[in-house]
């Protein structure tokens, strides 16, 4: 990944700054972690990162091994059911037993934590789910359709109402014919996914989703910053201009 020459000015402060930020964007991803001091915004193709200056390379390299790790767990599980000739025999013969789909969903959930499995039909309904409601449409969803035609992908965003995650999605092929989507998701809101990052970079994280803080390990008078906003002149630079930024957020 290449990193964008840093253009903001750095700024000199005597005193211990207590928010300090590290910012994440995997297309609508943005990752806060609160270090030391003086911090800077870099971009690196998609992703837009601001790290404590002297721990940018450690830094923006654990969140991303995080991703790509969680992200390759999911393509690996879906490669698995998509391979599965009779887990996509139950679907494809609309059989959600004991005996048929259902089981092996719940199987996958349990051996990805934090993660949901979803079937989708060709019209992009939910079918069955281990995390969220059937009947739901998914058609307009650009990651579903490019699905439904053929091609698996992921990203970050919110499908589905109940959070924001990291998703990745397979056509579903029966007897020569897609006949659904399999979506596998991780909940970004999960407060062990920040907390074990923060275990590992001794420093707090927040995660936004656009300019709203939905998961942070930040906690004031008890509870945690969730549901609060980015400075709204960091979120023009960072987010709208898709520029660098150095100070507080």
């Amino acid at each position: 990944m290449n990193m964008s020459k840093i253009t903001s000015t750095k700024q000199n402060n005597k005193k211990s700054l207590a928010r300090d930020v590290l910012k994440l964007s995997i297309l609508s991803l943005v990752i806060t972690v609160l270090i030391t001091s003086l911090y800077i915004t870099i971009r690196m193709n998609n992703l837009v990162v601001t790290v404590s200056e002297d721990k940018a390379t450690a830094s923006q390299n654990i969140v991303q091994i995080k991703i790509d790790e969680i992200r390759s767990n999911l393509e690996k599980g879906l490669n698995i059911l998509t391979s599965n000739t009779d887990f996509i025999s139950a679907i494809g013969e609309e059989d959600s037993s004991t005996t048929g789909y259902s089981y092996i969903m719940f199987d996958f959930k349990n051996e990805n934590i934090g993660s949901n499995l979803t079937i989708t039909n060709t019209e992009g309904v939910v079918i069955a789910s281990t995390g969220h409601n059937s009947g739901q449409t998914l058609f307009n969803n650009p990651l579903i359709k490019e699905a439904l035609a053929g091609s698996g992908g992921s990203n970050i965003e919110r499908i589905f109402p109940e959070y924001f995650s990291l998703n990745v999605v397979k056509p579903i092929n029966f007897d020569g014919n897609i006949i659904g989507v399999l979506i596998a998701d991780y909940n970004l809101e999960n407060l062990d996914f920040v907390d074990g990052i923060k275990n590992y970079v001794n420093s707090e994280i927040t995660i936004f989703e656009n300019d709203l803080r939905v998961n942070t390990t930040i906690i004031q008078d008890g509870r945690r910053l969730i549901g609060t906003k980015l400075d709204p002149k960091v979120a023009e630079i960072v987010i709208n201009n898709k520029q660098e930024y150095i100070g507080k957020a």
